[in-house]
């Protein structure tokens, strides 16, 4: 791998490894560092390589539970990648699913009415002459071109190609003429392109058509052989023989065909290992398509009375098209030489096959893009209900222009599609009697239904994988309600005993939920005018009581109370239902409580019970003000925590407290106040190496000093 070092100056580097900065490294030390630098020199991958780890090409959304796509939707995945780096050439995936509930594909319908005329105009300027039809091919003879209302003749006045619609026009038509042109097309052309194979339904007056199939048969000659049977019979005249890729006329050979029953038959019969070819269509249908172009023709036969739909007639097509587009990381605005290569659906088996994307360029140096982005949208129609697992195949990778080098990613994140619905049935039974209750009203969030004769019922509804309530009622009955957990292709079956009311009687039912979760609360204390009852594990309650207004008053540990006042009549039940706040408590402290200014202590937050996603308030003041001022907002991660650094810029005593100003989930809360100090930063005074440099200094002086005078006072020699 080139690591961007001349071999020259990388020899020379490696000689002076045992030197740093000039000074010489012992071998333990010089052992530790190439040990640490092996795996950067050796550019080694240390990225797992488990799903999803960075850098991983993901599919978004990875997860989708949605019975509302239903068969008939579309559902659009994008294949991303979270790679950073700026040395992307090209990237390639392929796809899995599950055929009996994704089709590849976006789906559409045509309607086309056979035998009517298309009409084409175009505005002369003295110069163009080839005017193209936006249909083709054009059915031989049928068009009729005009200039000024004045109608052309053919040749002599143009001339027309019908496969490509071109037509050519003898005179270019003058400065602002007016070119007609009015045709029948050939075949029917679908509005989405590329059709996906096999996905086509065509109509004729709601009449399904069967398609016309292509084939091919292969032998090899022995010489004596004249006679070869294909498969099938073949539609007539729709046959392509060759032997040894020639026409056989080539080898002065002669065939005939029998489309009954798809006879070949050689006049004499072709050379031994002569390779004998036959190209057809197998079966006696109604249409060929062009899955590429999306054209859909009609053959015509007139002897074997083969003809294509009649003037007027209605024909459809409903179909899926396309299915993968481009995305962003590797275009033409980045580059002019991208390439995007679509791979093909198989709806049969439920693949994608190999989608790329990459740079065609022959000079250097070689185009790169950067990451993260997306390398394609892919759009499936929903065809029935269930599970599937979208699967990214082994082809899928980043990779840089340098051959041989290892693909820059290979990690994939899955995806995941669930569509799947339940549904909810029981029995409504007297509870004193065991007896059904007929005409019971049932109900599961908003689908309601009644009981039958035998107290049976059934939820109206296809209900997505979750958790809901379902309540049965009755008049003369305490109504009942249960918490039921529905999966994807399930049935729940939650049945009730109704408990009969007394005579002249009412009762108040009802379910205590929480808040934040939507969970019930079991245990929670319900009073009504005394009379007190505690919830089940569904969180249901249920008071029987004389008619009158009363006030409900529900109370648990961990939420706020909540009162409401309802009236209950004679025979029936009056349902309360109570959705309580939960109650939080804040805390807040301060390391270290002591500091001085310029310096930052470490505020620290917490709530409990621990919830995540709460946005909680700091505020400050000095403790002497009756203002508080907002300091800044945090939000709570996991574990309902979070820090915040604060540096005073003033001395003095502080207070700080903690704020939830709560919603509809959690009640709001505050925390005790936490003190801080914040002292003046002392005056400097003179540190004490400067008086012992001033006295070495002053030391200095007196002994040279005392020594030239020591010198100057020596006796001279006598």
């Amino acid at each position: 791998m080139h690591l961007g070092i001349p071999k020259e100056k990388e020899k020379k580097t490696m000689k002076r490894s045992h030197i740093l900065y000039g000074k010489k490294l012992p071998p333990l030390l010089i052992l530790l560092l190439l040990v640490l630098t092996l795996p950067k020199a050796l550019s080694l991958n240390m990225v797992g390589v488990s799903a999803g780890e960075y850098p991983a090409i993901y599919i978004d959304p990875a997860n989708t539970t949605d019975p509302t796509l239903t068969p008939g939707s579309n559902y659009t995945i994008s294949i991303k990648t979270d790679y950073n780096g700026s040395d992307i050439w090209s990237w390639s995936f392929s796809l899995t699913y599950d055929p009996q509930v994704l089709h590849g594909g976006v789906k559409k319908t045509d309607t086309w009415i056979a035998g009517t005329n298309t009409t084409d105009t175009w505005i002369g300027d003295n110069v163009t002459k080839s005017f193209i039809t936006t249909e083709k091919p054009v059915v031989p003879d049928s068009e009729k071109v005009y200039v000024d209302l004045t109608l052309m003749t053919k040749p002599e006045n143009y001339t027309i190609k019908y496969s490509t619609g071109n037509i050519t026009l003898t005179t270019a038509p003058g400065e602002g003429a007016n070119v007609t042109a009015i045709y029948l097309p050939l075949p029917f052309s679908t509005t989405g392109t590329p059709v996906v194979p096999d996905s086509e339904e065509v109509y004729v007056n709601q009449t399904l058509m069967t398609r016309i199939t292509e084939r091919t048969d292969v032998w090899i000659g022995d010489g004596v052989t004249r006679t070869f049977i294909t498969t099938q019979p073949v539609f007539p005249e729709t046959e392509t023989v060759l032997v040894d890729r020639r026409d056989p006329s080539w080898w002065d050979l002669d065939y005939t065909i029998d489309y009954s029953t798809g006879n070949v038959t050689f006049d004499p019969a072709p050379d031994w290992g002569a390779e004998i070819e036959v190209k057809d269509y197998d079966t006696w249908g109604n249409y060929t398509i062009n899955y590429e172009e999306g054209t859909i023709t009609f053959p015509t036969n007139l002897e074997y009375e083969i003809f294509p739909p009649p003037d007027g007639v209605e024909i459809k097509a409903t179909y899926l098209y396309d299915g993968a587009t481009n995305g962003d990381l590797i275009t033409k605005n980045i580059h002019k030489s991208a390439q995007f290569i679509p791979g093909t659906f198989n709806n049969t088996i439920g693949k994608l096959s190999t989608t790329t994307g990459w740079f065609f360029y022959l000079g250097t140096p070689q185009p790169v893009t950067s990451g993260p982005g997306t390398l394609a949208n892919v759009t499936f129609t929903v065809v029935g209900r269930g599970i599937s697992n979208i699967t990214l195949g082994p082809e899928t990778a980043l990779k840089n222009p340098i051959p041989g080098d290892p693909p820059l990613v290979v990690n994939t994140q899955h995806g995941y599609f669930d569509n799947t619905v339940g549904w909810i049935n029981g029995t409504v039974t007297d509870a004193s009697t065991g007896n059904p209750i007929e005409n019971a009203t049932v109900t599961a969030d908003g689908y309601s239904t009644t009981t039958n004769i035998n107290g049976e019922y059934i939820i109206p509804a296809d209900l997505a994988p979750e958790t809901y309530r379902v309540e049965a009622s009755k008049p003369g009955y305490i109504s009942s309600s249960k918490f039921a957990e529905v999966f994807g292709e399930e049935t729940t079956t939650v049945d009730f005993a109704l408990t009969p009311l007394p005579p002249g009687k009412g009762a108040i039912a009802g379910m205590i939920i929480d808040a934040l979760t939507g969970d019930p609360i079991e245990g929670a204390t319900v009073t009504v005018d005394g009379y007190s009852t505690t919830t089940d594990a569904d969180g249901y309650y249920n008071i029987t009581i004389d008619p009158g207004t009363y006030t409900v008053t529900t109370s648990a540990t961990g939420y706020e109370s909540d009162s409401k006042s309802t009236t209950v009549d004679s025979g029936e039940t009056t349902t309360v239902n109570f959705t309580l706040q939960v109650i939080i408590n804040i805390t807040i402290s301060a390391d270290p409580v002591t500091i001085t200014v310029g310096e930052s202590t470490t505020l620290s937050v917490s709530i409990s019970p621990p919830l995540e996603g709460l946005n909680i308030t700091i505020q400050y003041k000095l403790s002497d003000e009756e203002t508080w001022t907002n300091l800044t907002t945090v939000i709570t991660d996991e574990n309902g925590r979070r820090s915040h650094d604060w540096t005073p810029e003033t001395a003095g005593t502080y207070e700080v407290k903690a704020i939830w100003l709560g919603d509809e989930s959690v009640s709001p809360a505050e925390s005790d106040v936490q003190p801080i100090t914040a002292e003046e930063t002392p005056t400097p005074g003179t540190p004490l190496y400067l008086y012992m440099a001033a006295a070495a200094v002053v030391a200095i002086v007196i002994v040279a000093i005392a020594f030239y005078f020591l010198r100057t006072r020596k006796p001279k020699p006598t």
